[in-house]
């Protein structure tokens, strides 16, 4: 039992969902000077940010591409407010990530400084959706973080 309990102490401590900063590299596995933010959701999906414009979620998830379109509809949605729909890109190399580009992307990511949760559901190449869901806390500080290092 005192295992257990010092196993979700760890757990609830090290904040595996919360924001984190990643150092970006180039085609040589070397660091370029810039960064991005990064989160994962509960089901091990992710949301990376990068230059303040671009948003790429990668879904544990295949989402695939609609009768040979490369596109999808994603939702977001910040708390109780409406969802913003966006024409989100899924990539030519690989099926599980899909990306949201300037201008589209900045609203989102000014809702996103107010919220507390973000809910983004995905359209799959069939219909159905994907539902990834990210915790809003501390976000303003990495995005401060990032536009410092946009600079």
């Amino acid at each position: 039992m005192k295992k257990l309990l010092f196993v979700f102490f760890i757990l609830f401590n090290l904040n595996l969902f919360a924001w984190k900063t990643i150092s970006i590299v180039d085609e040589f596995d070397e660091p370029t000077g810039k960064i991005a933010i990064k989160q994962y959701d509960e089901n091990g999906s992710s949301m990376v940010i990068y230059e303040n414009k671009f948003i790429v979620f990668f879904s544990k998830n295949y989402i695939g591409k609609k009768s040979g379109y490369q596109s999808s509809l994603i939702k977001a949605k910040i708390d109780n407010n409406p969802p913003l729909m966006f024409n989100g890109t899924v990539a030519s190399f690989d099926d599980n990530i899909i990306s949201i580009l300037e201008p589209e992307g900045y609203p989102l990511i000014e809702k996103m400084k107010t919220g507390k949760i973000l809910k983004v559901s995905i359209e799959k190449y069939n219909g159905d959706t994907i539902l990834l869901k990210f915790d809003l806390k501390d976000f303003n500080k990495y995005l401060n973080i990032l536009n410092e290092n946009s600079k």
